[in-house]
């Protein structure tokens, strides 16, 4: 066993190699193969892990054909390792789209509540035309809560990609949060400089009339 964990630690194990090497120093010290392959498996918390585990000492307890089990859990694991990498990499690209997204929603919904207030103003404005005025308190609070909802669809979907423990969500929803504020002051700022000086001299020329 101690050889065997010894050749295994120059693969590639990716995060599992350090849980390895606990393994190999546990069975190096005295531990025996059961307890140091069980505290294998709970340090990783992987049921793959587990099974590999599980399968290859009851092979090693009973005397079967070493050489043919290790070939059959090798391409097991490897095959999981790669899963699991292809895995990795689209969670970082979803993660990374729905950073970019999830400002630009904001943005998009505060430019448009804009125009709703400053063609909600221009409209009842009008002389000799009767407009219905559009009520903006529904607009804000439904803003409000698409972004809520947004943010925690969003943030579910990155754990569930990402895998993990679940209060990863929470941190999610956090860094979601924080951007969504960020790029809400920001589309406020720039409509307040770019078009209400443009609005503001429309809405006089109307008063005007």
């Amino acid at each position: 066993m101690e050889n065997a964990l010894f050749y295994v630690l120059y693969l590639e194990l990716g995060r599992l190699k350090n849980l390895v090497k606990r393994a190999f120093a546990r069975v190096k010290i005295g531990s025996t193969n059961a307890k140091a392959l069980t505290l294998l498996s709970a340090e990783a918390a992987s049921h793959n892990v587990y099974t590999s585990n599980k399968i290859f000492l009851d092979a090693f307890s009973r005397g079967a054909d070493l050489l043919a089990v290790g070939k059959i859990l090798g391409s097991h694991c490897v095959r999981n390792l790669q899963i699991r990498k292809k895995r990795e990499a689209i969670a970082k690209s979803l993660v990374t789209v729905t950073f970019l997204l999830q400002p630009i929603t904001v943005v998009l919904l505060t430019v448009l509540t804009h125009l709703t207030t400053y063609f909600s103003q221009m409209l009842t404005a009008v002389p000799y035309f009767t407009f219905g005025q559009i009520p903006l308190d529904v607009i804000f609070a439904g803003n409000i809560f698409m972004i809520v909802l947004v943010t925690l669809l969003n943030s579910f979907t990155l754990k569930d990609a990402r895998g993990g423990f679940w209060g990863t969500s929470l941190l999610y929803i956090s860094i979601l949060l924080i951007l969504s504020g960020g790029a809400w002051l920001g589309a406020e700022m720039l409509m307040s400089v770019a078009f209400g000086g443009a609005f503001g001299g429309v809405e006089g020329i109307l008063g005007a009339v």
